[in-house]
């Protein structure tokens, strides 16, 4: 290369790449891209000095391309084809205009299309290959020999997966290449993967480069070292291939032996290295720049086993941070691995080192889609009482109790960018029932130890406030005793109570609030519980309603929009309608002639027009019913029960006749006709 050393320095890199965009559209293959890419990493460190990586054209370009694969065997000679292509690209000579034409006349630029090849065209295909690696290798290729040699390239991959010793010697023997690459990996990579020590041995002799990548960036020490091939890591560092090599995502063999979960491996690693093991465990780091603990979460013997031999560095290792801020305990804690947590604690891990304050899209091996949002300046503290780890949570507090208690406080309220705490995160509500009990357990051991519950955080809102709107009423109501309350929290935990209908808690905030009678949040929580309920609640509920009466509650409130008290209970068709809830609304004065003005001009905004006879009622409970009916006819005005429809019917009359039909029991028309008559005797009187 000396020769065209002057040459190669005058081209810049953004001519390079342009020219790789040229060989990419002249590559209908997409097993091809691993095969090409050793060699145009090569060629671009020649003309650039800089290496080529995934996310630059070559990888973008070629791997957007979809094409059938009847032609893996070709990938050895258009790795040769590649090669010339690029060198008449950038330094013209006159072999190489030749091959240019030869690949012109295939039409491989066809390949911006689908392909589906003949019998007819790959045999074309095969004979001007074959001229082509002819023309280039100096040696004459016969396009039955590419088919032969694809052929026994699947034998050997055959026999190395199963171990077949004996068939990979005939195979060797017979000329079979352990360098061919298959689906991206070298046959000797592959035997080193699958521990295969004797045939390893019997390939290294052929071997071309014992250090060479695969098209993941592996070597086939990497290999055997993920795969905790004791024996055959040993047998490749023993023969030359070299532990410290930088992959092209900047990972090394220690990472590898750390996946493959063998402490033999791993140690065997350092030995070899030869240079001071506590530094090298240290400072390494991955493209992420986590260190090795990152990469043991899934063993933590693993972990055990880094940790001990980092004994004077470990405090400073244990705490490094990655990009973005994140730690190993951080990382352990988000993707579950909670043993692993604890023993990191216990071994000096900091849970309230933050975060970077940025919030991040990460990737998260305990989310369903791989991916999960993390809101930044987080704690581990607080993505361990997020995720109901009352163990690890405990453990955090009883190391708090010697703390000073300003300190204390101050650590246990830490925020993240969003405003959330660990109490905050503790509140809200999972999946799980079981993990929800454990969460409200986390949120009163913070509480007890410091948490504050009126903190503003997430959406505006406090920990007190998300505990009401999930009706945690033990813990509300603890926090409660335990702080002043100004009024207008407790206006807003009461108006909270009466929209999540979380009746219990609303009960027993009523009988402790320090709100004055008459003010107005009773008539809108008045209102408001007036609506649907579960029927099991309608006794709990006529409690509620006779101590906002008797806190002046005013019955015939109308919220901007909304319907009355009373017309709102009697809305509520079949066993939804709480018939005790009218009269009680009735005996306090509830006006049955307050209109909506949604449905002025209509009949709808009237309580009676809107009450149901239940399906299926009892006689007790109809008789119930015609009580409750009459009160209301007598109660409305008489012009708006004449009314009638298109038909000259008479509306109210009409609503009660359209509940029967001809497979009506006659006991329903017994009572449907008791009710109109009921109407015609209010209207006649």
């Amino acid at each position: 290369m000396s020769s065209l050393d002057s040459i190669t320095r005058s081209i810049s890199q953004s001519e390079f790449l342009i020219n790789v965009d040229k060989i990419c559209d002249y590559l209908p293959f997409v097993s091809t891209i691993t095969n090409l890419a050793v060699i145009l990493k090569k060629i671009e460190m020649d003309c650039s000095g800089t290496p080529l990586t995934e996310d630059q054209h070559y990888y973008l370009h070629i791997q957007k391309k979809d094409y059938v694969d009847c032609v893996v065997l070709l990938i050895p000679v258009i790795g040769n084809i590649a090669y010339s292509r690029l060198f008449s690209c950038c330094f013209p000579h006159p072999a190489n205009s030749e091959v240019i034409q030869i690949i012109q006349d295939l039409q491989i630029k066809s390949a911006k299309r689908d392909l589906e090849f003949t019998k007819t065209q790959i045999a074309s295909t095969l004979k001007i290959i074959a001229q082509s690696a002819t023309l280039l290798s100096g040696k004459e290729v016969k396009p039955e020999e590419l088919k032969l040699a694809e052929g026994k390239n699947k034998e050997l991959s055959q026999a190395i997966k199963s171990k077949d010793t004996e068939s990979v010697k005939l195979l060797l023997e017979d000329s079979v290449d352990p360098n061919f690459e298959e689906l991206g990996r070298s046959q000797f990579i592959h035997a080193c993967e699958v521990g295969a020590l004797e045939i390893c041995k019997l390939m290294l002799p052929k071997i071309e480069d014992i250090n060479a990548l695969d098209k993941f960036g592996d070597t086939c020490l990497i290999q055997a070292c993920k795969s905790g091939n004791e024996e055959v890591a040993k047998f490749l560092l023993e023969n030359g291939a070299d532990p410290s090599i930088n992959t092209p995502v900047g990972g090394k063999v220690l990472f590898a032996a750390v996946q493959g979960k063998n402490i033999k491996i791993f140690d065997l690693l350092l030995d070899f290295n030869g240079e001071n093991t506590e530094k090298v465990i240290v400072e390494l780091r991955d493209h992420n720049q986590n260190t090795l603990l990152n990469h043991s979460l899934d063993d933590i013997h693993m972990t055990t086993a880094i940790l001990e031999r980092v004994i004077d560095l470990k405090e400073e290792f244990i705490n490094t941070q990655g990009n973005f801020g994140f730690t190993v305990l951080h990382n352990a804690l988000r993707n579950d691995k909670f043993d692993v947590a604890e023993f990191l604690l216990e071994s000096g891990a900091d849970p309230f080192i933050s975060t970077v304050d940025e919030d991040l899209i990460v990737t998260d091996r305990s989310s369903f889609s791989g991916m999960s949002f993390i809101d930044g300046g987080i704690t581990p503290f607080i993505i361990a009482c997020e995720k109901g780890q009352l163990s690890f949570v405990q453990e955090v507090i009883n190391k708090l109790a010697d703390v000073q208690e300003e300190e204390r406080k101050k650590l246990l309220n830490m925020q993240t960018k969003s405003g959330a705490t660990a109490l905050s995160k503790a509140l809200e509500n999972p999946y799980s029932e079981e993990v929800q009990k454990t969460k409200l357990t986390i949120a009163d051991l913070l509480l007890d130890a410091g948490a504050d519950p009126l903190m503003i955080t997430e959406k505006t809102l406090t920990p007190l406030m998300t505990a009401c709107e999930e009706g945690y009423t033990d813990l509300v109501l603890k926090i409660c005793e335990a702080n002043a309350l100004d009024q207008d929290t407790e206006q807003k935990l009461l108006e909270s109570c009466a929209h999540k209908s979380h009746l219990e808690l609303l009960y027993n905030l009523l009988g402790m609030t320090s709100l004055a009678n008459r003010n107005p949040c009773f008539n809108e929580i008045l209102n408001t519980i007036c609506g649907t309920v579960k029927p099991e609640f309608f006794d709990l509920r006529s409690k509620i309603v006779n101590m906002l009466l008797e806190k002046n509650a005013d019955v015939n409130y109308i919220p901007k929009y909304f319907n009355t008290s009373l017309l709102e209970a009697c809305k509520f068709s079949t066993d939804s309608v709480d018939l005790n809830l009218i009269e009680l609304l009735l005996d306090a004065g509830a006006d049955a002639n307050l209109l909506n003005p949604i449905y002025d001009g209509t009949n709808f905004g009237r309580p009676i027009f809107n009450l149901s006879l239940p399906h299926n009622i009892s006689g007790e409970k109809f008789d119930h019913f015609l009580i409750v009916f009459k009160r209301l006819l007598d109660s409305t005005n008489k012009e708006e029960l004449q009314k009638t429809d298109e038909n000259n019917k008479n509306i109210l009359k009409n609503k009660f006749e359209r509940y029967l039909h001809k497979y009506s029991p006659q006991e329903e028309h017994t009572r449907v006709a008791q009710l109109t008559r009921l109407i015609d005797e209010r209207i006649a009187s």
